[in-house]
């Protein structure tokens, strides 16, 4: 067979143009995996917004509910100390003594 120019040159514009085609593929594909991550990434994004919001909701709920039994609490607390003064006073004292006692690691029936 001859040596043909023509046809190599022919044929290397054909692979030229296939390689264009190719290439111009690629650049749609790598832009449509680009778009879809974008969407993703947006409704992954919402969502996570959405729950950090219910999550910081249900911290303040749960934080002003404790804040109520706390202030229930010391009310109660404060109702019986004023109902029962000595009582209160004696308590104190001994849950002092006990503490006192037990952080220095000495017993409680000794000399002092």
């Amino acid at each position: 067979m001859p040596f043909q120019p023509t046809n190599i040159v022919d044929d290397f514009e054909d692979i030229k143009a296939e390689i264009m085609e190719l290439r111009g593929d690629l650049e749609d594909l790598a832009s449509s995996v680009t778009d879809r991550a974008r969407r993703d990434l947006k409704v992954a994004s919402g969502r996570l917004s959405k729950r950090a919001e219910q999550a910081y909701h249900d911290i303040g709920q749960r934080m002003e509910g404790l804040r109520q039994g706390g202030s229930k609490a010391l009310h109660e607390v404060q109702e019986k100390v004023e109902h029962y003064p000595l009582s209160s006073l004696f308590t104190a004292f001994a849950i002092g003594l006990f503490l006192g006692r037990t952080i220095f690691n000495r017993p409680l029936l000794t000399r002092f």
